[in-house]
């Protein structure tokens, strides 16, 4: 999702024409997206570095490997449970209620017979697809001390889930204290996979969308860190260019932009223009591309 990612060099840590080749499969994956969202006549847009992209590469941030997209809550919950039975052959539906072993507490739609999986996701025995991240953006309370207790519970409950699914989390480069901070997480990993369930999480997360009184400001409660929008500011969704199609953003994307990441027009020191790249991409045909750059 984010704009800055460290360790940025030529090729960002993928073999030659991995990354063009992920963007293109992902690509398609997001037609597919957008297909079943007009079939269900949801309203959705690029999210994110998806969008930041649109608005100032005129498609994929050069060094991006994922597209984010988001939905109002309610079209969300819509597409979370109409999508399996829609989707063309080829295209499944992670959701946390429905997939084993899945961290995340948001949707993906993904590429069945592809590996796209990081060392996360490896340990978490998780075999992910590749795939495009599908977020849901609800409006908080009107009440701005209880908007952002929702903000906190929502980011303490993915947080938790991450911790039971994963004993090596990653973290921010540069952290202080790294060694001390990966055997808290190490602990609290047993502690969160011994005595909360998949369900009881999700229960939780979601009663940080329904505490409040649903008249305040919009958010990403999956990324609640990225703050708070007007409705204006959101929808109705407008139109931009996106790697040749045209594709919806929110309806003023220069002040969500600037919400999320300041002066988005400039670019970052190229010493943080990277990905995170995963240790397994495949591409449906069982080779991991990413031995080669090893």
């Amino acid at each position: 999702m984010g704009e800055e990612r460290g360790g940025g060099k030529v090729g960002y840590g993928y073999p030659d024409g991995a990354l063009e080749r992920l963007q293109e499969e992902e690509l398609g994956i997001l037609k597919e997206v957008a297909r079943v969202c007009a079939q269900l006549n949801l309203v959705w847009f690029m999210d994110s570095g998806s969008c930041l992209g649109a608005l100032r590469h005129g498609g994929f941030i050069p060094w991006d490997d994922d597209i984010d997209v988001a939905l109002p809550l309610a079209d969300y919950r819509t597409f979370c449970a109409e999508a399996p039975a829609l989707l063309s052959e080829g295209f499944g539906l992670y959701t946390h209620a429905e997939t084993a072993n899945y961290p995340p507490l948001w949707a993906k739609v993904y590429r069945k017979g592809t590996r796209f999986m990081s060392q996360q996701m490896a340990d978490a025995g998780f075999e992910q697809g590749i795939f495009v991240d599908v977020f849901a953006f609800s409006r908080l309370d009107s009440r701005p001390r209880t908007a952002k207790r929702q903000m906190r519970m929502a980011a303490r409950w993915q947080r938790l889930s991450y911790l039971r699914c994963f004993a090596r989390p990653k973290l921010p480069d540069g952290l202080p204290l790294r060694p001390v901070f990966q055997l808290g997480c190490r602990m609290a990993h047993g502690v969160a996979h011994a005595l909360l369930s998949p369900a009881f999480i999700e229960r939780r997360f979601e009663r940080s969308f329904s505490m409040g009184d649903g008249a305040g400001p919009w958010c990403d409660l999956f990324y609640p860190a990225y703050g708070t929008f007007e409705t204006e500011t959101l929808f109705p969704p407008v139109d931009a260019a996106f790697a040749g199609e045209r594709l919806p953003v929110p309806h003023d994307a220069d002040a969500y932009l600037a919400t999320m990441y300041g002066d988005y027009r400039a670019l970052p020191p190229e010493d943080k223009r990277g990905a995170y790249p995963p240790v397994v991409l495949d591409f449906g045909d069982g080779i991991n591309v990413m031995e080669q750059a090893r």
